[in-house]
C-alpha cells in the first residue's frame, strides 16, 4: 500500500514516515499542501495521514479535497486537536480515522490494516475503467485524480440518463428527446 504522510513538524514525519516503512509501507512524506500536488502527479496513495495545523492550505480543507478526489481512499487525520466538535468536522469532512497526538502507532497500522483490506474487497479485477459523476458541479472525474473535466448541461444530463437506464442502454428516441431539452 502506498501511504501518504502530510505533517509539517520534520522529525514527527520522518519518524512516522520510518515506523510505517518498517511495517512494510510505500510511504511518501511531505510537509504541505503544495508537496501534494507533486506526489500526485507520480503516485496515487491509498492512505493518506494528515496533520490538521499545516502552513498555507490546512487539514481540513486538504481532507475534504481528497475525499471529493479520491473517495476510495482511506484518510486518517492525525492531530494535537481532540475536541469533539473538531473530531466531528474531520469525519464530516471525509476522514476515516481521527486520532489525537501522541498517537499508537500500532492503532495507526491497524487501522490501515483493516483499510488494505476493504480496498482489497473492493477491486474490480477486471479491465473496465469507472468514472465519477457529479452532476451538481457538472464534472466528471476518474477515482484518484485530482482534476475532472467539465461537463456541459447537456452532456451531463445524457450522461446522468445513460447511468441511470437500465443496463446503461437507451433507445434512439430518448437520447433525441433528452439533447432537444
Amino acid at each position: 500500500m502506498k501511504l501518504c504522510v502530510i505533517e509539517d513538524n520534520t522529525a514527527l514525519r520522518e519518524a512516522m514516515a520510518h515506523a510505517l516503512v518498517e511495517r512494510g509501507f510505500d510511504v511518501f512524506g511531505i510537509a504541505d499542501a503544495a508537496e501534494l500536488q507533486d506526489v500526485l502527479r507520480d503516485h496515487q496513495p491509498d492512505v493518506f495521514v494528515i496533520d490538521i495545523e499545516l502552513p498555507g492550505e490546512d487539514g481540513w480543507s486538504i481532507t475534504q479535497r481528497i475525499r471529493k478526489a479520491y473517495p476510495q481512499s482511506f484518510i486518517a487525520m492525525v492531530t494535537a486537536r481532540g475536541k469533539i466538535e473538531e473530531r466531528v468536522r474531520g469525519y464530516e469532512l471525509g476522514a476515516d480515522l481521527y486520532l489525537v497526538k501522541p498517537i499508537n502507532l500500532k492503532e495507526l497500522v491497524a487501522a490501515i490494516h483493516a483499510a488494505q483490506r476493504r480496498l482489497d474487497m473492493g477491486q474490480d479485477h477486471g479491465t473496465s475503467a469507472s468514472f465519477v459523476l457529479a452532476v451538481k458541479d457538472m464534472m466528471l472525474s476518474v477515482p484518484g485524480k485530482l482534476s475532472g473535466v467539465t461537463l456541459t448541461p447537456s452532456e451531463c444530463q445524457l450522461l446522468k440518463a445513460l447511468i441511470e437506464a437500465p443496463n446503461g442502454q437507451l433507445e434512439y428516441w430518448e437520447l433525441i428527446e433528452l439533447l432537444a431539452k
